[in-house]
């Protein structure tokens, strides 16, 4: 039991530090009184922590993180601090304790508060917006720059055309000329192969044939070195030579091909060093390109991004959606940045506590008022009361006794 009366009594502490409450009179005060002030502290966080996140996802939308969340934290606590501030403001009975209707002053400091909320609530509304929007935004950005830089991107990708025409089509040109003459000569030597064995083949089975003529023995063979024997032999002769014939035409398109893959070696020696060299202009046209006077730059600042966001709005195809979406969600972030507000001077119980701080401050400033009035007569009887004429310019003091 005393570890829960700790525990709200930590809770009470907390909560009328963060809603500005004086501990000593919520403590007295009934429960109904407590769970008020412990609501508006929590609504309040609650409402902290929502213009926090807001702003640092509006912040992060165009800087680092690390710069966002900074930003983000202090809009957060200022939002906070005027919060607190109306809060803590102007107690007013409410409810069945309200005496009087509220007089033109009133009013005149909750519509000035009003106000105030009002446009810190927008402001936040929009920056959220604009964070929600970002995907659309960013595309919408690229797009406007991109046809604003369509001419000057023209001209300098001819430029560039120009440079690599100079520079690399020629080695190119050459260097697939002798690519496509060796892919030739690779094939004509593979055709070539094929062409010698089956000439070797055909030689050996001539031999073979040769062989049986001279020896015979076999069926359907003579023996002797008759016409059969003289044609196979023929054929051997005829085979070999195709053969020999295919064997020095290989070595010499292999001779060719050994020319063509040293020229290859080297026109892609020269095509490594054409292409450094035009990367190293073409950087270079790009940094010309971005000093060019006609060239706009990628500009990501908070009015380019709400100038598109109104680009959207305004578009045929998807304004209508986007001016719903965003006037709906604007209303939605207004209401929860205007609850607050709302609880304070539509939604306000009536509050004995309320009561209790309006009764101590009134006497509290009367003991003072009272005591002011002592310490003053106090200083009237010790003195002696002196006369101040001014005669000539000058003013002089005269003493009563």
């Amino acid at each position: 039991m005393t570890t829960v009366r700790q525990n709200d009594d930590r809770l009470m502490r907390f909560a009328c530090s963060i809603a500005r409450a004086d501990y000593d009179l919520a403590s007295i005060s009934n429960h109904f009184d407590r769970m008020t002030i412990v609501a508006n502290a929590a609504l309040l966080l609650a409402l902290a922590v929502l213009a926090t996140i807001a702003w640092t996802a509006f912040w992060a939308s165009f800087l680092p993180l690390a710069a966002a969340l900074p930003l983000g934290l202090l809009v957060g606590a200022i939002i906070f601090g005027i919060d607190q501030a109306i809060a803590a403001s102007d107690w007013e009975l409410a409810g069945v304790l309200r005496n009087e209707a509220p007089d033109n002053a009133y009013w005149f400091k909750a519509s000035a508060r009003l106000v105030v909320a009002f446009l810190l609530s927008l402001a936040t509304a929009t920056g959220a917006m604009l964070w929600m929007f970002g995907s659309t935004i960013e595309a919408r950005l690229q797009e406007q720059r991109m046809e604003s830089n369509a001419e000057v991107e023209a001209e300098y990708d001819d430029r560039k055309s120009e440079l690599k025409s100079i520079l690399i089509d020629p080695v190119e040109t050459e260097l697939k000329a002798r690519q496509s003459e060796r892919a030739i000569l690779q094939r004509q030597v593979e055709e070539a192969f094929i062409q010698r064995d089956a000439a070797n083949r055909k030689a050996s089975q001539a031999r073979i044939e040769a062989g049986r003529e001279a020896d015979g023995g076999l069926p359907g063979y003579m023996r002797g070195e008759g016409p059969r024997f003289r044609e196979a032999q023929r054929q051997e002769a005829e085979a070999a030579s195709v053969a020999k014939g295919v064997s020095t035409d290989v070595h010499v398109w292999q001779t060719r091909m050994s020319k063509a893959e040293q020229g290859i070696e080297q026109l892609t020696t020269v095509l490594d060093r054409k292409q450094a060299e035009y990367r190293r202009q073409s950087l270079e046209l790009d940094l010309q390109k971005q000093r060019d006077s006609r060239w706009m730059p990628e500009r990501n600042d908070p009015l380019m991004r709400y100038i598109a966001l109104r680009d959207i709005k305004e578009d045929p195809e998807v304004g209508a959606a986007a001016q719903e979406f965003h006037w709906m969600m604007v209303m939605v972030l207004l209401t929860l940045e205007l609850s607050f507000l709302v609880v304070k001077y539509i939604c306000a119980p009536a509050s004995v506590y309320t009561v209790r701080l309006i009764a101590r401050t009134k006497r509290e400033a009367a003991e003072i008022s009272a005591e002011l009035a002592r310490n003053i007569e106090s200083i009237h009887r010790g003195r002696p009361r002196s006369n101040l004429r001014v005669v000539g310019g000058q003013m002089e003091d005269g003493m009563q006794e």
